[in-house]
């Protein structure tokens, strides 16, 4: 009986069906630039640290010259600013 129902199928029926499968399954990438909010949660910091990130280097990130209150962190460079900070236990 399942097979007479596939066949029944149009095929936008069987693309919705399929894409409603693998939806869950697919996660997509996360974007490269994040916003200072979203940064200081992943490095559970205040505004002031922050900006001694950005001032020592440590992390890498955007700032347009017409907008320089608008800052775009890189998340690449925070993920290897932690994990070159990784303390391993024993």
């Amino acid at each position: 009986m399942a097979n007479r129902r596939l066949i029944d199928m149009t095929e936008e029926d069987l693309v919705v069906l399929i894409q409603s499968a693998i939806k869950d399954k697919i996660k997509p990438e996360p974007d490269r630039f994040i916003n200072e909010e979203e940064a200081r949660k992943m490095l559970n910091c205040s505004k002031t640290q922050m900006y001694y990130y950005r001032v020592n280097g440590d992390i890498s990130f955007v700032q347009d010259d017409k907008h320089p209150k608008l800052i775009q962190y890189d998340r690449l460079s925070i993920l290897q600013y932690l994990e070159s900070h990784l303390k391993k236990s024993f």
